[in-house]
């Protein structure tokens, strides 16, 4: 394969003068690492007895001008980003620091596995990232992992499935994904282990497909536009205060806006129409008169 590799022609290492970073995030076990396998060698091919390994601190690898960063599992058992944190100084995840070099943004990936496909604790971690990340999301990529068995159409058919998902559409997901979606996968142990050719041609083609766009979309001009990384001070406070703010409860500002518009409407009538009331009781004189007329007993006044 190595050689049928060379023969084609189709393999290419990404540009060791477009300097790029990409800092990958997410769930453990989702492929992160195996995608800098990957970039470094579309033949790679991770050990059974790896399989189940998980980061537990960021690593960088630069291949070419690009350099990958691998991070451990940003969520807790209840779906939140609760050990993830953007500083002055940067990103820091579980207590390691991932600086923004030369105080720029650098590209973000969110990589998610399609093998066990996608549930509503998946849509929730998601949508929580979303919360946490929506001021990069220009820089912002989705990485579908394990897409080595996809043709290219049931790969952009499968991307068209998650977004048309009723939550996805209904909280803007597509929109936030502003570089897009990728796809990667590697050549699967089962297909080594078991000699079978023609699975392993199909899925290196695959990988040869999606490794090439994930290199040429890292480094594309688009990606190279220079976006400064400034810290705002406001996304400090009491959690609950950010969860019913955000931009994306709309609730919470349809009310907000409810009530201001109001105040000036009651104050008008009340310089404009003022209620004349009894002296006796303190109560407005049409509702004296209503209740005298109507006989109520006289604890309504």
């Amino acid at each position: 394969m190595r050689r049928k590799r060379e023969l084609d022609g189709n393999y290419s290492m990404p540009n060791k003068r477009r300097k790029q970073e990409i800092i990958l995030l997410g769930r453990s076990k989702m492929g992160k690492t195996t995608i800098q396998n990957v970039i470094y060698d579309s033949l790679y091919c991770p050990p059974r007895s790896q399989i189940r390994n998980s980061t537990l601190a960021p690593i960088a690898q630069r291949v070419g001008g690009l350099n990958i960063i691998d991070t451990p599992d940003i969520f807790d058992n209840q779906n939140t980003l609760s050990t993830c944190h953007v500083t002055q100084h940067g990103l820091t995840i579980d207590g390691f620091q991932i600086p923004f070099t030369s105080g720029n943004l650098p590209l973000f990936g969110f990589v998610f596995n399609i093998r066990q496909g996608i549930n509503s604790e998946d849509i929730t971690a998601i949508l929580n990232f979303k919360k946490k990340f929506t001021r990069f999301s220009r820089k912002m990529f989705w990485i579908l992992t394990h897409c080595e068995e996809k043709s290219e159409n049931q790969r952009l058919e499968l991307i068209e499935e998650f977004f048309n998902h009723s939550r996805f559409m209904n909280n803007h997901v597509r929109q936030f994904f502003e570089r897009g979606v990728l796809c990667m996968g590697c050549i699967r142990h089962e297909s080594l282990e078991n000699g079978n050719r023609k699975a392993l041609n199909f899925e290196h083609n695959q990988v040869l497909q999606m490794r090439a766009e994930f290199i040429r979309r890292c480094q594309d001009n688009d990606s190279a536009i220079v976006i400064p990384f400034t810290y705002s001070s406001t996304s400090r406070g009491p959690s609950f205060l950010r969860r019913y703010c955000s931009t994306d409860n709309y609730w919470f500002w349809f009310l907000y806006i409810l009530i201001w518009c109001s105040i000036p409407m009651i104050l008008f009538i009340y310089v404009h129409f003022p209620i004349r009331c009894d002296q006796k009781t303190r109560l407005p004189n049409a509702w004296k008169n209503y209740t005298e007329q109507n006989q109520c007993p006289a604890f309504f006044y």
